[in-house]
């Protein structure tokens, strides 16, 4: 019944919108949103690199924290997008009679209303988001001299491997689905996995000078890679100054 009620007042509500000024609630949302999503993920980044060693040679969130720190972002900027353009239409003052006369008489579409229930899903979202946020900046590694410390999903503590710890990596750059993907995983003696070419890239491949002599020192580790022609093909259009010593990393040639 609720729902049927909201509906049908939403419904009014769309109908009565005759006024041009409703066409600046658009260009003001997407700023608003853009510059909220912009201000959330970057601020939990930031607080994701405090948790990272000063001494670290490479450090990045994984793939899986990154998206639980920038998908959440998102949906928590959609409400304050909409309320910074609802705030900013309404310092306006033709805008704000023009929308205020077509909102006369219909439940829930004045101005303190919709910043109501904006809040309302504000709120909502946020006690949603604050824990995937948190699971999301607690997900990440970083490597030193010392070796290789990861803090995983679900994991209340940080976890630390000298580079004894590691007994196999594999390395690939294959293509599925029309997207290409590339890995360098470190397999450790506990089972743990610690992908570090997952979302560094090309800064893993600036940095792999520096690493590669504690990996080298390893005579006990295992090294296997995957990499096709199409994907060679591939990494030389896509990265010409980069590709051969990407390639000569993956195939541990470098």
């Amino acid at each position: 019944m609720a729902i049927d009620s909201y509906y049908k007042a939403a419904r009014e509500r769309a109908s009565r919108k005759k006024s041009p000024w409703n066409w600046i609630l658009l260009p003001f949302s997407i700023i608003g949103i853009a510059g909220a999503f912009f201000f959330i993920s970057a601020s939990l980044l930031s607080l994701q690199k405090l948790l990272f060693s000063p001494d670290a040679i490479l450090s990045s969130g994984t793939r899986v924290g990154n998206n639980l720190i920038i998908v959440p972002s998102f949906f928590l900027a959609l409400p304050l997008g909409f309320i910074f353009a609802n705030l900013f239409t309404w310092c306006i003052p033709p805008a704000r009679k023009a929308l205020d006369g077509e909102a006369a008489g219909v439940n829930g579409a004045s101005f303190k209303e919709s910043i109501k229930g904006l809040i309302v899903g504000f709120v909502i979202i946020l006690l949603i988001v604050v824990p995937l946020s948190f699971l999301g900046v607690l997900n990440y590694f970083y490597i030193t001299n010392n070796g290789v410390t990861a803090h995983f999903l679900f994991t209340l503590h940080e976890k630390h491997y000298d580079w004894s710890d590691i007994v196999k990596i594999h390395a690939e750059c294959t293509r599925e689905d029309g997207s290409f993907f590339w890995s360098y995983v470190l397999h450790m003696k506990d089972g743990k996995k610690v992908d570090i070419f997952e979302e560094t890239r090309l800064k893993f491949v600036s940095v792999y000078y520096k690493i590669k002599p504690f990996i080298r020192a390893q005579k006990h580790i295992k090294y296997s890679y995957k990499l096709g022609v199409n994907e060679i093909r591939w990494l030389k259009s896509r990265y010409p100054q980069d590709a051969e010593k990407i390639i000569r990393i993956i195939q541990n040639k470098e």
